[in-house]
């Protein structure tokens, strides 16, 4: 699989509002595709960058959180691109 050229410069972070509304949507069709980042970037590295480019992490699984290190995910950003949506979260396995 590869990305589009100009995936990262096409990346939006709406509001959490779109975000539900999109989630509720009824008529929306799932698909997905998976793609792991292990070595290639780090964790921190991504965070800085989202942080300092869309603010604070945007994503429902926020939501959930503690303030604690017990969190399964620790961060996410749900963003939205001209294909569809995004979603990047730091994950503790």
């Amino acid at each position: 699989m590869s990305l589009p050229t100009n995936f990262v410069a096409d990346l939006e972070c709406p509001l959490l509002t779109e975000i539900v509304a999109e989630l509720q949507r009824k008529n929306r069709k799932p698909k997905s595709t998976f793609l792991a980042l292990r070595n290639e970037v780090a964790p921190a590295d991504l965070y800085c960058y989202f942080r300092a480019r869309f603010g604070v992490p945007n994503g429902p699984q926020n939501l959930l959180r503690n303030d604690s290190s017990e969190n399964l995910i620790h961060w996410e950003w749900m963003l939205r691109m001209s294909t569809g949506w995004v979603l990047f979260q730091g994950m503790n396995f």
